[in-house]
């Protein structure tokens, strides 16, 4: 992940041109809620509809809907709670390939 300021961002990197195979995706955030148990939500997700990309964007996180074999997945507001790990999934494929980004604040807690 890549910050900048109290921003940050990161990339998908995808096998395929989304773009072209009309593949849905999801980017899941793997974390540790506050009785240290693994919690995985989906924070960007993506369907085609025709030729036109719908995605829902949960509260927090950025997306412009340019798409290609990759995605660039904005955090405008970094702060400990994206904290942990994340994953880009294309639907319907085995993702034994996916690969997982981490993120680990570093700023001052308020």
């Amino acid at each position: 992940m890549k910050t900048v300021g109290r921003s940050g961002i990161f990339i998908c990197n995808f096998s395929e041109d989304i773009s072209i195979s009309k593949s849905g995706f999801i980017v899941v955030h793997s974390f540790l809620s506050p009785q240290n148990k693994v919690q995985e939500k989906n924070v960007v997700e993506c369907s085609w509809f025709g030729p036109v990309i719908q995605c829902i964007e949960y509260p927090g996180y950025t997306f412009d809907k340019d798409v290609s074999d990759q995605a660039f997945i904005g955090i405008p507001a970094l702060s400990k709670r994206f904290e942990g790990k994340y994953q880009c999934q294309v639907v319907g494929n085995d993702d034994s390939d996916d690969q997982w980004c981490n993120y680990e604040y570093q700023g001052k807690l308020s």
